[in-house]
């Protein structure tokens, strides 16, 4: 029967019936003859194929904005380079998720997006998990391979001093915390004592570079709680206990994305505070004109010895050492009369543990050294607090 017919049909109506195609259907058409390689090469069946597979937005990926792009090459490069993923649903999680991340960085946060390290070769996975199974840990999970292929960590040659971490962090008195991505082969090679031993580095801590963010390798238990392949870590102040984190690394990633794009954080100077911004959370109170709002943050990297009891298939913290920070403002609507401008003298905190109703009270003179004055529609007066410890003991 001859084939001539296929000719008569608009390229129009080709295209949209080798829509339904596989991309091993489309490779073998540009065999058949000149005008079905030209109809199978198409760009929007490449394109289409880029989103289905590889979980391309194309519309706000660079390669939109180019109008010479040729789809089929972008999907054969992206083929080629994240073969072994292809059929892992986790890579569309992760590409996905670092493509909201690259978008909300690059407008907000350009510092931090200028740090974000090219992807590592498939060599450079492939030495670290045998370096892994070399010490009969289990293989690094997927979306923490697939991530590394994307973006290898933050770049490591710049000078750690002028980095600000993809993970946010912030400055409390002379505490400085800052969460900088690790690079595959960082990881690979950061080993320590006690149960990190059984873990990979995620991201570290600029200051104490020890109390970062782990993933599970091995499973272990340690202060009544056990320990899953593949749940995060965050190592604590001692350096030898550790605190859950994460579910996984992509929870990591997803969870971050949401919080950037929620407006969750602000950025100050280039670094993304892990602060919640007082629009998204946290309480205020208005007197005489004057508001105080304040929201608070769990600071883990000064907190420790947490003993957990199962509760079902759930852990409870029974014990242990809980630090927490404080961010306050302070201002004055600009609507009140001049006349009623007022200065802090003195403080008067009132910490209450809910666990037991035992209530700490502190008062001192203005706050952390100032005397501040509030005058109407001035500029907010903000200051941050470390409260530490407070022991959360017999909780119920």
């Amino acid at each position: 029967m001859s084939s001539s017919w296929l000719y008569d049909i608009p390229n129009e109506t080709l295209i949209h019936i080798l829509s339904y195609a596989s991309e091993c259907d489309l490779m073998h058409l540009h065999l058949v003859s000149r005008m079905m390689n030209e109809v199978s090469s198409s760009n929007p069946l490449w394109r289409a194929l880029c989103v289905q597979h590889w979980g391309w937005d194309v519309h706000s990926n660079s390669h939109a904005e180019d109008t010479s792009t040729y789809w089929k090459d972008v999907y054969t490069d992206i083929a080629h380079n994240q073969g072994m993923y292809r059929h892992k649903t986790i890579y569309r999680r992760v590409h996905q998720v670092w493509e909201r991340i690259e978008r909300w960085t690059k407008v907000f946060a350009p510092l931090v997006y200028s740090t974000l390290a090219p992807p590592c070769t498939e060599e450079n996975v492939e030495q670290c998990l045998a370096s892994l199974s070399s010490r009969n840990l289990a293989p690094l999970p997927l979306e923490v391979q697939c991530s590394s292929r994307i973006h290898d960590g933050q770049i490591p040659e710049r000078s750690l001093r002028n980095i600000h971490g993809l993970l946010g962090g912030f400055s409390v008195y002379d505490l400085h915390v800052n969460f900088i991505l690790c690079s595959i082969s960082t990881g690979t090679y950061l080993t320590h004592h006690q149960w990190k031993n059984n873990c990979f580095l995620l991201a570290f801590n600029q200051e104490r570079p020890i109390v970062g963010l782990w993933i599970v390798l091995r499973e272990f238990s340690q202060w009544g709680r056990t320990y899953a392949v593949g749940e995060v870590v965050q190592c604590a102040a001692n350096g030898i206990s550790c605190l859950p984190a994460y579910s996984s690394y992509i929870e990591v990633l997803e969870q971050h994305a949401n919080s950037l794009e929620g407006g969750r954080h602000d950025v100050i100077d280039g670094e993304i505070i892990q602060f919640p911004t007082f629009a998204s959370e946290g309480s205020d109170c208005t007197t005489h004109g004057i508001q105080v709002r304040a929201n608070g943050l769990f600071v883990s990297v000064e907190s420790g010895n947490i003993v957990f009891h199962a509760q079902g298939t759930q852990y409870v913290p029974e014990s242990g050492i809980f630090t927490f920070a404080y961010r306050i403002r302070i201002s004055m609507d600009v609507n009140v009369p001049a006349t009623q401008a007022a200065q802090l003298v003195s403080r008067h905190w009132e910490i209450i543990d809910e666990s037991n109703g035992s209530m700490e009270v502190v008062d001192g003179e203005g706050v952390i050294g100032h005397f501040p004055t509030m005058k109407p529609g001035a500029y907010p007066f903000s200051f941050q607090l470390l409260v530490l410890p407070l022991a959360l003991l017999n909780q119920t």
